[in-house]
C-alpha cells in the first residue's frame, strides 16, 4: 500500500474508502498443517521470489527495475506464473515465470489508473487490480482507489462482470471475493461479492468487536483498513496507524466458525510501535500461507528507523493459538515489500502455452491505385476498424501513399497503446503508422504493405521494446523496407525502447525535436489514449513532440527531457482529471497552458480550434474518429497521418449511438472542408457521420 496511499488520505482524510478482497473459504479439518509454497515480493525495485520456509533462497526474478521505473505488487498463481506492474504505478502488467521469462505481451486493462495492488486467482485465469483514479465529488476532484477484474493473460475482460468498486487492496483466491465497504455513517464493513451478486453483500464489521478498541482510538468505527486476507478458518486485517491520534498500526486476526455470511469472532491483535512523529507507520499487505498456519506481512514506516525495521515478517504457528502465532513473528526480508504467498513451489515451471500457428510467407506486393488528393466529404475508410485494427492501418497507408512514396514506416504493437501514443509526430507525413499483433513474427500483410509503400527502400522505426514488437517481427519489417539503416537523429537500432511509455515517448521526442527544431512540447496523460491520440494528429502535422506523464505526478523522463532540451513552453492536453494541477505546475518549463474540454470529445474540439487554428492549420477538412472504444485507438492513431497529409484535424465521437458533442458541432460549423470518417460503423456510425457533415456550412 505504498506510494499513492498518502495522496488518497490527504485528499479525503477521515472519509477515505478503501476496498479489500479475499477468496471464498472452504472449512476443512486439518489437524496438522505446514506452511509451504513460495513468496514473491519486491526489493531493490525488482521482483524477487523465495521458498516460503527458507529466506536464504531469495532470488531476483527481474533485474531491470529502477527507482524511476520499479516493479510493484507481484502476485503468483499456484502454477508459478507471476503478475507484476512494470515501470511504476503508471506502468503495464507483465506475466512471467519464476525465472523472469515473459509469458505473453505486457498489457494494461481498460480504464486502469495508477496501479497499487494486484492479486491473481489460484488458477491463474483472473486477477484483481487496484488503481487510483480521479473522481468529481462534493469535495472537488479527488484521487480514489478502484478495484477491477481482468484476465491474467491480457485478453479482453469485457465479458467479466466488472462493477469497478470504488475501493481497494484486493486479495483473491476463488470466484467469491471479500472486501471492505462502508455504510451511510462511514463505518467500515467487510462485504462479500459473489458471481451472482449485483453488488457487495454485508458480512461483518470488524471494529464492532469490543476487543478492537478502535472506536476509542479513532473516535468512530472507520479505521481505514489497509488490507485483508482470508485462510481456511481465519481472517487477518491490517489497520494503518493514525499519527493524528497518535494510534499505532495493528494486525487483527479473527476466527471463522463458518463461511460467510457467518460472522467471524475475535482472535487477537498485534500492536505496532507507538508513534512519536508524523508520517506513515503501518502493517500492510498481509497474506496467509496456503494452509492458513502462517502469516506474512510487511511493516512500512516513513520515515524509517523506528522501533520496528522496515521489511517483510513471517508469523507462524497460528494453529497453536493466535497469540502464539504472533509470538513467533520475525523479520525475514529486510527492505522487502508487497509479499504474496502462493502454493506454487519454489522452482515451479508453469504449463507451456499453446504454440502460435505457423506464419504464412508475405504475399507479393500488389500495386495500389494513386492516393486521393484530399478527404472525401461524407466518406468512410473502413479497413476493418475495431474488428481488424491491423487491416485498418494498412488501408489507411494505402489511401495515403502510392507505391514507393513513403520514406519511413512507424511500426508498433496493435495489442496496447502506451508505446504507440507518441508515434504520430515521428511519422508526420513521411510515411504510415502500421501495427502488428503478438510477440511472434510480423503480420504478413504488414510486411507486404511495408514493401509496397517504401518500394523496398525505406526506414522502419519500431516503437517499444521486445515486449511490444519482437526482434523477429522488427527484423522482418526492416527487411521488407530493404534493411535501410538508421542514421542520427534516428536510433542506430531503428527501435525506440524505453523503460516505460513515458521514456519511450521521450526518446521519440528527441528525434522529433531534432528534425523539427522548436521550443514547444505537448504533454498528455499516458494511461488513457484519447487526448494523446487527437493531440498526436496535431503533433504529426506541426512536427511538435508529444510527451507523457501520469495524471498525478510528473514523470522523471518527461521532466528530464524538458530540462535537457531547453523546452520553454508546454501545452498540456486535457483538464485537471487528465493531469491534475500539482502535476501541471510541476512541469519544469517557463510557460505552460492547457487545451481542454469538459470531456474527451470536447478536448479534441479544443485541440482543433486552439492548436490547429492558432497555428494557421486545418484547412483541409476534418478526420472523424472514435475516441472511446477500447479497440478504436489503432484507427485514430493511424489516421493521425491522414491529418498531417491532408491538413485536417481530428474530431472525436463517443461510441455509437452517442450524439455528436456540442463542442464538436461548433468546430464543424466553422469548417468549410470535407468530413471523412475513419473506421468501421461500430466506431463511427453512419448517423454520427451524417450529423457531422450536416453541421458543416
Amino acid at each position: 500500500m505504498n506510494g499513492l496511499d498518502s495522496v488518497w488520505r490527504a485528499a479525503l482524510g477521515a472519509t477515505m474508502v478503501v476496498a479489500l478482497l479475499a477468496g471464498l473459504l472452504t472449512i476443512t479439518a486439518a489437524p496438522a498443517r505446514a506452511a509451504t509454497g513460495s513468496i514473491v515480493f519486491t526489493r531493490d525495485h525488482n521482483v524477487w521470489i523465495m521458498a516460503a520456509d527458507d529466506p536464504s533462497t531469495a532470488t531476483p526474478v527481474t533485474t531491470d527495475g529502477t527507482a524511476e521505473a520499479p516493479y510493484l505488487a507481484p502476485t503468483q498463481d499456484d502454477s508459478g506464473r507471476i503478475l507484476a506492474v512494470a515501470g511504476g504505478e503508471g506502468g503495464d502488467i507483465v506475466r512471467m515465470d519464476q525465472q523472469g521469462t515473459l509469458l505473453g505481451d505486457p498489457f494494461r486493462p481498460p480504464d486502469a489508473g495508477n496501479f497499487v495492488d494486484l492479486d491473481v486467482r489460484a488458477d491463474g485465469d483472473v486477477f484483481t487490480h487496484t488503481s487510483y483514479r480521479s473522481y468529481d465529488t462534493v469535495l472537488g476532484f479527488v484521487v480514489a482507489p478502484t478495484v477491477d477484474f481482468a484476465y491474467a493473460d491480457g485478453r479482453d475482460p469485457s465479458d467479466i462482470a466488472n462493477p469497478a468498486f470504488d475501493e481497494a487492496y484486493a486479495t483473491y483466491s476463488t470466484d467469491t471475493t471479500f472486501m471492505t465497504s462502508y455504510d451511510d455513517d462511514l463505518n467500515a464493513t467487510v462485504a462479500t461479492y459473489g458471481p451472482d451478486d449485483a453488488e457487495p453483500q454485508d458480512w461483518f464489521m470488524p471494529c464492532e468487536s469490543a476487543q478492537s478498541s478502535v472506536e476509542d482510538d479513532y473516535g468512530f468505527c472507520f479505521p481505514t483498513f489497509a488490507d485483508v486476507t482470508t485462510a481456511e478458518d481465519r481472517v487477518a486485517v491490517a489497520v494503518p496507524g493514525y499519527d493524528g491520534g497518535p494510534v499505532p498500526s495493528r494486525l487483527w486476526v479473527f476466527d471463522m466458525p463458518g463461511p460467510a455470511p457467518t460472522a467471524p469472532t475475535w482472535g487477537c491483535e498485534l500492536l505496532g510501535p507507538e508513534l512519536t512523529q508524523s508520517g506513515d507507520f503501518e502493517f500492510q499487505n498481509p497474506e496467509w500461507s496456503p494452509d492458513g498456519s502462517a502469516l506474512v506481512y510487511e511493516y512500512y514506516a516513513e520515515p524509517a528507523g523506528g522501533a520496528l525495521e522496515n521489511g517483510i515478517y513471517v508469523a507462524s504457528g497460528f494453529d497453536a493459538g493466535c497469540e502464539d502465532g504472533f509470538a513467533t513473528a520475525e523479520l525475514v526480508l529486510p527492505g522487502g515489500s508487497y509479499p504474496d504467498w502462493s502454493a506454487a513451489p519454489f522452482g515451479a515451471s508453469p504449463p507451456p502455452s499453446e504454440p502460435p500457428p505457423p506464419t504464412d510467407p508475405p504475399p507479393s506486393p500488389s500495386p495500389s491505385p494513386p492516393p486521393p488528393s484530399g478527404l472525401v466529404d461524407g466518406g468512410r475508410l473502413d479497413g476493418g476498424g475495431a474488428q481488424d485494427p491491423v487491416g485498418q492501418t494498412i488501408a489507411t497507408s494505402r489511401m495515403l501513399f502510392g507505391d514507393g512514396e513513403a520514406s519511413r514506416v512507424v511500426l508498433a504493437t496493435a495489442d496496447r497503446f502506451p508505446d504507440a501514443l507518441a508515434g504520430a509526430a515521428l511519422a508526420g507525413d513521411d510515411g504510415p503508422i502500421l501495427l502488428t499483433s503478438g510477440l511472434g513474427d510480423l503480420d504478413p500483410r504488414v510486411g507486404a504493405e511495408i514493401a509496397r509503400v517504401t518500394g523496398g527502400a525505406g526506414v522502419v522505426l519500431t516503437l517499444g521494446g521486445t515486449h511490444a514488437v519482437s526482434d523477429a517481427a522488427a527484423a522482418q519489417a526492416r527487411a521488407a523496407g530493404g534493411d535501410s539503416g538508421c542514421a542520427a537523429p534516428l536510433p542506430g537500432s531503428c527501435r525506440y525502447a524505453g523503460t516505460g511509455r513515458e521514456h519511450t515517448a521521450a526518446l521519440i521526442a528527441g528525434t522529433v525535436l531534432a528534425e523539427h527544431p522548436g521550443s514547444v512540447a505537448l504533454v498528455a496523460r499516458g494511461d488513457e489514449f484519447a487526448d494523446a491520440i487527437t493531440g498526436g494528429a496535431y503533433a504529426a502535422a506541426s512536427g511538435t513532440p508529444i510527451l507523457l506523464t501520469p495524471s498525478n505526478q510528473v514523470n522523471v523522463d518527461t521532466a528530464a527531457f524538458l530540462t535537457a532540451n531547453g523546452v520553454a513552453e508546454v501545452v498540456v492536453l486535457g483538464g485537471e482529471v487528465a493531469i491534475d494541477d500539482p502535476t501541471y505546475n510541476g512541469l519544469p518549463v517557463a510557460s505552460r497552458s492547457r487545451v481542454r474540454g469538459p470531456e474527451r470529445t470536447a478536448t479534441a474540439a479544443a485541440i482543433a480550434q486552439e492548436l490547429w487554428g492558432g497555428a494557421g492549420l486545418g484547412a483541409g477538412g476534418v478526420v472523424l474518429v472514435n475516441v472511446r472504444h477500447a479497440e478504436g485507438w489503432q484507427t485514430a492513431l493511424s489516421a493521425a497521418v491522414a491529418s498531417a497529409v491532408f491538413d485536417a484535424p481530428q474530431l472525436g465521437v463517443e461510441n455509437p449511438p452517442a450524439a455528436v458533442g456540442a463542442e464538436t458541432q461548433a468546430v464543424l460549423g466553422a469548417n468549410a472542408g470535407p468530413v471523412m470518417a475513419f473506421g468501421s460503423p461500430d466506431l463511427v456510425s453512419d448517423a454520427q457521420l451524417g450529423a457531422a457533415v450536416a453541421a458543416t456550412p
